[in-house]
Parts: C-alpha cells; sequence; structure tokens
C-alpha cells in the first residue's frame, strides 16, 4: 500500500469515526431532552405569563411538536447538519448566532487563560524538576493543594473581591477589555497551573531517569542542551493528552467563572438555556461541545504520534 493511499484511508476511517460519533452523541442528547417534562411550547409560553391552551397548541404546531418523535427527530437532524439549530425561545434570536456571539467572549477567555497556563505553569514545573524538595518545590507543592483544593466559584470571590473590591482593578459591570478580562482568566487558570506544575515536574524527573540521559552526558554533552533538546520535548509530547482535555475543559466549562463574573459567554448561555428549558440552545451547546472534544482528542491523538516517531529518531542519532 503506498503512503498517500495509506493516509487517505486513515483520513476516511478518522472522519467516519467523527461522524459517527457526532451523530450518536447528537441523537442520545435530543432523545434525552425531548423527554423532559413539559415540552418546548410550554416552556417558552409560561415565562410569559401565557397559560392560554389554544396559544400554546398553535405554537406547538408552529414548533412541529405535534408530529411523531421519528419525524420531530429527522427534521431536527436535517436542519442540524445545516447548522440550522432554529430559534432560541429565551434570547428570541437564532441558535447560531446566540452560540457564534458568546463563542468570541469565551474563546478570549480561554486564549488568555491557557497563554497564562504556560507561561507560569512550564518555567516553575522545570524549576521544581531540577530542584526537587527545595523550599521552592515545597510551597508550591503546597500551593497547588490548595488551588486544587478550592471550588472554583471560591477563587472567582476571592479575585473578584480582591481585584474589584478592594484594588480597583475590574468593575462590578461585565467584564470586556483585556485588563477586565484577565483576571477571570486567570481564576480559571489558577486550578490548571498548578495542577500542571506538578505533572511537568513528575514528568521532567521521569525523563531525567532514563538511561539515554546519562549517556548524553557522558559524551560530554551540555546539560541545557540536554534539557532543552531531549528532556523537555519528550515530557511535554507526555503532557499533550491532558493538554488536549484541559482546552476543551477551558472552551466548555467556564460556566460557574463566567457567571461570578458576568460574563456572557458560553458557559452562561448554556446555564441559562438549562434554566429556562430552552431546548434548541441545549441541543446545539451539547453538540458544539462534542465537536469540541471530538477534534481536540483527535488531533493530540496524532500529533502525539508525529512527535513520538521524531523524538525515538532523534535518540538514535
Amino acid at each position: 500500500m503506498s503512503k498517500k493511499l495509506r493516509y487517505l484511508k486513515i483520513t476516511v476511517k478518522n472522519t467516519l469515526a467523527f461522524i459517527v460519533t457526532l451523530l450518536f452523541i447528537a441523537s442520545l442528547s435530543f432523545f434525552i431532552i425531548v423527554s423532559l417534562p413539559r415540552d418546548a411550547a410550554l416552556n417558552a409560553m409560561l415565562p410569559m405569563g401565557i397559560t392560554d391552551t389554544h396559544v400554546i397548541n398553535e405554537l406547538r404546531q408552529s414548533l412541529g411538536l405535534d408530529l411523531s418523535l421519528p419525524l420531530r427527530f429527522f427534521n431536527w437532524l436535517k436542519a442540524a447538519i445545516c447548522f440550522d439549530f432554529g430559534q432560541s425561545f429565551y434570547y428570541a434570536s437564532p441558535v447560531s448566532a446566540i452560540l457564534a456571539k458568546a463563542a468570541l467572549i469565551t474563546l478570549k477567555i480561554c486564549f488568555i487563560a491557557a497563554i497564562l497556563i504556560v507561561i507560569i505553569s512550564l518555567p516553575l514545573g522545570l524549576y521544581c524538576a531540577l530542584y526537587p524538595n527545595s523550599l521552592p518545590d515545597k510551597l508550591l507543592h503546597v500551593l497547588a493543594i490548595l488551588c486544587l483544593s478550592l471550588p472554583t466559584f471560591i477563587l472567582g470571590l476571592i479575585c473578584l473581591s480582591i481585584m474589584g473590591a478592594k484594588l480597583k482593578l475590574i468593575g462590578t459591570l461585565p467584564a470586556i477589555t483585556f485588563k477586565e478580562l484577565l483576571i477571570p482568566a486567570g481564576t480559571l487558570a489558577l486550578p490548571m497551573i498548578a495542577y500542571y506544575i506538578r505533572q511537568i515536574r513528575t514528568a521532567v524527573l521521569k525523563e531525567i531517569a532514563q538511561s539515554y540521559i546519562q549517556a548524553l552526558i557522558v559524551r560530554g554533552i551540555s546539560l541545557n542542551v540536554i534539557l532543552l533538546k531531549h528532556v523537555l520535548p519528550r515530557a511535554l509530547i507526555a503532557l499533550l493528552p491532558l493538554a488536549g482535555i484541559s482546552c476543551a475543559r477551558l472552551l466548555c466549562g467556564s460556566v460557574i467563572v463566567e457567571t461570578v463574573f458576568s460574563i456572557n459567554g458560553l458557559g452562561t448561555v448554556a446555564l441559562k438555556a438549562v434554566t429556562m428549558r430552552d431546548i434548541n440552545l441545549i441541543e446545539a451547546y451539547v453538540i458544539y461541545c462534542s465537536i469540541i472534544f471530538i477534534i481536540l482528542n483527535k488531533s493530540v491523538d496524532l500529533l502525539c504520534r508525529r512527535l513520538s516517531r521524531k523524538a525515538r529518531g532523534d535518540v538514535n542519532e
């Protein structure tokens, strides 16, 4: 089998797996949501105080809720394939437009949080690995346990109290500017920074203990070269699967931080959708999260394989 044909086969296989997984998740979420008490028409009318049966039945017919369940699922799936998730009952706007607007805000926060995680956890984790059991290593270990133990909403309230009420670095209005987004992003990143400092420390120490590192030292290669060219890249390869999951969590799991800081991102939109039983918005959000997790996990898997082959080649050289 030629190389091009093999790559084509892998691409087709991965694409089919992606489609089947997404269809399964979308179907499961649809049938779970439609099985909830009260249908979408009733959920849309009750918050407005409308209880007239005739009006609710007319809305139910306009939404296609009077159709059989298989036909409703087919119509919904056909529209979802074209990224048409209908109207949001709570926001009275197209679901796709609501998610797109909220995603931009969440993406900004997650991008800042990811940068903070890299520039803080990488040097601190490397330092702890090079100087294990030192005083800074022990202090960082205690701080890491503290940050991982505290719930995110407690961290958010502490940051909001100190940065907002005491230091006046952020206002009480929804965050918009970079300075205002920096504090929520830092709150979101703090537990992950604590986690990755320990993970980087463990991965680097494990790599330093490998026999090939001793062979490189015997050959007279500089310690800095060994660390930068051999130890750190291989240690980071081992952390890539965790990084993929962390990115997905940042993009899909910022509900608490966005709520504490009054940010109208995807987390807030999802929370309001669940609270108001906005079925179309809930289904679209589930599909969005599924796509993020599937793409990131598969991309990280392929990247790990490629980098691992390259790393083995460098060692052989």
